[in-house]
């Protein structure tokens, strides 16, 4: 199929313009995500407002480049031996593994849960240009 093969020519010659346009990197993979820079950290909120971490602030703190909101996660667990049920927020969070510590201290601090739900893991491959916009994001 000639029209076929045209198309995934043209999408080669795409990327590699992209890689053109930022030296020393490569299409999927940049030098902080090769260093382990970058990270994705889940944590859950209520959905009653006051108590649990803000996106706002994780963002205002510079504590991520990026949160998703994700509304009404039904979430099951075990709790004091007993299956619990509750609704939540999802966050996905994108930061630095550099702020990891700082943004799971931020999350203790403010959740109401004795032991907040919080975990990262690194983003070793992604397009190199959000993974750059991501890091240039949180500087300071």
């Amino acid at each position: 199929m000639p029209g076929k093969r045209s198309s995934e020519n043209e999408i080669r010659r795409k990327v590699e313009r992209s890689q053109e346009q930022l030296p020393g990197s490569d299409a999927t993979l940049s030098a902080a995500a090769r260093a382990g820079v970058g990270q994705a950290a889940e944590a859950t909120a209520g959905t009653g407002g006051d108590g649990h971490p803000d996106p706002g602030s994780v963002l205002d703190k510079k504590l991520a480049g990026s949160v998703n909101i994700l509304p009404k996660a039904s979430s099951l667990f075990f709790w004091n031996g007993e299956i619990e049920e509750a609704t939540e927020i999802l966050l996905l969070i994108k930061t630095k593994t550099s702020k990891v510590h700082v943004l799971s201290s931020y999350v203790r601090l403010v959740h109401p849960f004795e032991i907040p739900e919080l975990f990262s893991l690194p983003m070793d491959q992604g397009d190199v240009h959000y993974l750059k916009w991501l890091e240039d994001s949180m500087e300071d």
